[in-house]
């Protein structure tokens, strides 16, 4: 088999083993996102992935405030349901310190977090791994599945079954952007939208 093929058949696990050593073995977020960003980046490089492209269907930017709003929408779900889901209100501040996010380090690993990670997401899942269906397919699935692992980590594993759902939902739309426009700017947009808004909300919730 092409060492390409084999590449991009084992490219989707990466985020797997990232979270997987450093949230569930060295109990770092940090070493878990950096290491997640430099695999994917490394991936995109060694395999040439696509790059941002440019628009073709100009009448589509039109979109943007529907779809930006769309997916912000989700960050202020998430504000409007923590009670539900901890309704302990230190688990999480506490369970942040556990994988080194605190209170002093916070505003770096978010502003870390919303400059690189729509963007990296972006060139390696809708880029890279992109795929012209118009259904969900197992990629999607498993972009939404190691946001599920990440989520099993601060609560209880029911919650992680809508979280799948919507980032399957997410992944699929983020593909019929990437293919109606034949640029990756506008997924990393809304990407960035919705990145934004949880970061919003987990800085209100957690260290406001």
């Amino acid at each position: 088999m092409n060492p390409g093929n084999i590449l991009r058949r084992l490219s989707p696990l990466i985020p797997y083993v990232a979270v997987g050593v450093g949230v569930y073995c060295l109990h770092s977020a940090w070493i878990a996102l950096i290491s997640y960003h430099a695999a994917m980046l490394a991936v995109v490089i060694l395999g040439r992935g696509s790059g941002m492209g440019s628009v073709t269907k100009r009448r589509l930017w039109s979109c943007w405030i529907l779809t930006v709003a769309l997916y912000t929408a989700g960050g202020i779900a998430l504000y409007a349901i923590w009670p539900c889901v901890w309704p302990e209100g230190g688990f999480v501040r506490a369970r942040l310190a556990d994988l080194g996010v605190n209170r002093q380090n916070w505003p770096y690993f978010a502003l870390y977090f919303c400059c690189l990670n729509s963007l990296i997401e972006e060139l390696f899942w809708r880029g890279y791994l992109g795929q012209d269906s118009r259904r969900p397919t197992l990629r999607d699935a498993a972009f939404a599945g190691y946001h599920s692992l990440v989520l099993l980590a601060f609560t209880r594993a029911l919650w992680a079954i809508p979280v799948f759902a919507g980032c399957v939902f997410a992944a699929w739309l983020w593909r019929m952007m990437r293919a109606a426009t034949g640029s990756l700017v506008l997924p990393v947009i809304t990407h960035l939208a919705v990145d934004l808004a949880i970061v919003t909300a987990v800085h209100l919730r957690v260290f406001a």
